[in-house]
């Protein structure tokens, strides 16, 4: 299985950070276009009650749609990587597929 990580536990993930998800669609934008809303949404982080803001790769990003199920519900969060082809292509191919969810709970306990 295929595997998302994280460096922080994110707030767009809710209450529990999921265990599992599906890449439902890959977009590419440019860092500039993308607005101070969706930016603060997609990057804000917990790190033990301290929170902030990871920076954002400069240039040419994508964005990956994610969806999860959690008390029968379907959630979505996206998150912002950087654009390189081989990468692109990659997670264009998963399509579909789901990943395995890790966050790296020791970097969150030290901010």
């Amino acid at each position: 299985m295929k595997q998302i990580k994280f460096s922080h536990r994110y707030t767009k993930f809710g209450a529990n950070a999921p265990t599992h998800a599906t890449l439902l669609q890959v977009f590419r934008e440019h860092e500039q276009d993308l607005s101070k809303p969706f930016i603060e949404y997609d990057t804000e982080f917990d790190a033990g009650g301290k929170y902030g803001y990871y920076p954002l790769p400069k240039g040419e990003v994508l964005i990956l749609l994610f969806e999860f199920h959690e008390d029968s519900r379907a959630h979505l969060f996206t998150t912002v990587r950087r654009c390189f082809p081989e990468k692109e292509l990659y997670y264009r191919k998963a399509i579909g597929e789901t990943f395995e969810v890790i966050v790296n709970e020791e970097q969150d306990a030290s901010g």
